[in-house]
């Protein structure tokens, strides 16, 4: 059934449409994937991990400096205050607790500021989404539009999407809002530290001098307590202690995620294998009615051994193209070019590509001798130093296990022998074979010399059944240069044509039955050159 279909190519598309999606989405998923493995793996270079534990030493030596500049302990004055120092020491305090209180909220509101700014990134990324969404489900309408129509079905009948953006809208504002108030807060913060700082300085100059040096040591030990929280850090502050530490500790967690990775990794090559499969079947089922006729037939089934085979085909030089053309042949199995592509036939030889096993195993072989060349380029994790200038450790992964070297495709076989195999004389004179003993039509052919770029063995052996075969049905009307078709076919009508130069380039036509006389010494004349050979198949003629 065509399906509305123009041609095989667009059937095929309409059929494998879906598949095809499916392909794309597993294979997005998969670079998704590999990208995240080439962050871990760029995290795992030795000198990464040298890099950060040497920064936290630094940073240990740093505080351990910054200690040592601690401000030496001054008591509170003992002595009794007269009413203006008590004003003055009242006064002080308070400003002294305002300025802390200040620089305290204006850190507070630089974290709330980003903690912010994250929410609506987090928003924006959610509108996007949303829009894809909305994108993808438009398509999906407009694909199906025709099939609608044809089963009398709306679109709404059998599908809905309910995008919600007020509430996005609604937080979006909120959020807003809140950092314009911070905003306004932080500048009022600002002209009140300027104030506080002033108050500070006239409540200090009113001080005796125990006192001035008391409130001086307070002010040195809360910028010295200030700067040392500030190297000590916290978990989100990269360049402090905690934060070396903590990215540290993630390092030395990467090998469990990476193996994680890695097995979502393989278990997406084996779904990508699944829907390349079933896109082999598809294409079976396609070709399932020539295949059955061609079970009914005894001479293509048995002595041509005529049969199409869906595959998921694959060649060791196609695979070597795409991988060499990413990665240098340089280090390892894959040094100089000869030995990089032996590797790679050895290893499509051992496995078989149309099973999954054997394709997961393939990928799985390919990658580690990836691996082991890298490393033996001096990269201890990753494959960053055997990547070509301008290509990517992602690109390599995703080609291998994106399995883009395998395409579904059904191929005819004559003998056991693909059509791609054979010699162009071999596959024009298959395909016409094909067609005479599968076309059960009547009306009349003309074939242009059939036996064209075939020796003798071969029309022998391939054209002449087929023909006789055919012409019980049909009436076969055939160019040929070669007089054995015409008399092992047992032609009921000849003519030969003769060519004389000496005459004036003039064309002769003779026709008639094979007995002709005439007509039998032409064509045993020309079968003189090849009478050898035919006496030695079939017989003597006459």
């Amino acid at each position: 059934m065509r399906l509305g279909a123009l041609d095989f190519d667009q059937l095929t598309e309409q059929q494998e449409q879906s598949l095809r999606n499916r392909l794309g989405e597993y294979r997005k998923e998969l670079a998704s994937a590999n990208a995240s493995i080439v962050r871990i793996e760029e995290q795992l270079q030795p000198i990464e991990l040298k890099k950060l534990t040497e920064l936290l030493l630094l940073k240990g030596k740093q505080i351990e400096e910054h200690d040592k500049l601690k401000p030496v302990e001054v008591a509170a004055p003992t002595e009794t205050l007269s009413p203006e120092q008590k004003q003055a020491a009242d006064g002080l305090a308070e400003a002294s607790q305002q300025i802390e209180a200040a620089k305290k909220r204006t850190l507070e509101i630089a974290g709330e500021t980003t903690e912010l700014a994250k929410r609506q990134k987090a928003i924006a990324n959610i509108r996007e989404q949303l829009r894809l969404l909305q994108r993808t489900f438009d398509q999906a309408q407009n694909a199906v539009s025709d099939d609608l129509k044809l089963l009398g079905f709306a679109w709404s009948d059998l599908a809905a999407i309910d995008i919600k953006t007020s509430a996005l809208d609604k937080r979006s504002a909120e959020l807003t809002t809140k950092q314009e108030e911070l905003k306004a807060e932080s500048e009022q913060l600002a002209e009140n530290l300027k104030i506080y700082t002033e108050t500070q300085q006239g409540f200090t100059s009113k001080l005796n001098a125990p006192q001035q040096q008391f409130e001086s040591y307070q002010r040195q030990l809360a910028e010295w307590n200030r700067k040392r929280d500030e190297l000590i850090g916290s978990p989100t502050e990269p360049e402090s202690k905690v934060g070396l530490e903590t990215r540290i500790k993630q390092i030395k967690a990467l090998p469990d995620q990476l193996k994680e990775l890695e097995a979502k990794r393989l278990q997406l090559s084996g779904e990508i294998f699944d829907t390349l499969d079933a896109q082999r079947t598809a294409r079976a089922e396609l070709f399932k009615p020539v295949q059955d006729l061609i079970q009914k037939n005894d001479l293509i089934r048995e002595d041509y051994r005529l049969q199409f085979q869906a595959t998921l085909a694959a060649s060791a030089d196609a695979i070597s193209d795409q991988l060499f053309a990413l990665i240098k042949q340089t280090w390892g199995e894959f040094r100089g070019q000869d030995e990089a592509s032996s590797t790679i036939r050895k290893l499509f030889d051992r496995y078989d590509l149309n099973t999954k096993d054997g394709a997961l195993a393939f990928v799985g072989a390919l990658q580690e001798k990836i691996v082991d060349a890298a490393r033996a380029s001096g990269s201890p994790a990753g494959i960053f130093n055997l990547v070509k200038k301008g290509q990517s450790a992602a690109a390599v992964y995703d080609l291998i296990f994106g399995l883009n070297f395998l395409e579904p495709r059904y191929s005819l076989l004559f003998q056991d022998t693909q059509i791609e195999q054979l010699s162009p004389g071999q596959r024009g004179a298959l395909l016409l074979i094909f067609y005479l003993l599968v076309d059960k039509g009547k009306t009349p052919i003309i074939l242009d010399q059939p036996e064209e770029n075939l020796d003798n063995e071969t029309v022998f052996r391939l054209l002449v059944p087929v023909l006789s075969e055919a012409k019980k049905q049909r009436q076969i009307i055939m160019v040929t240069h070669n007089p054995n078709l015409a008399v092992v076919c047992d032609a009921e009508q000849i003519i030969h044509a003769r060519f004389d130069r000496a005459s004036d380039s003039t064309i002769n036509y003779d026709s008639g039955a094979i007995e002709n006389t005439g007509l039998n010494g032409a064509v045993v004349t020309v079968l003189e050159g090849t009478k050898p050979a035919f006496e030695n198949r079939y017989g003597k003629y006459h």
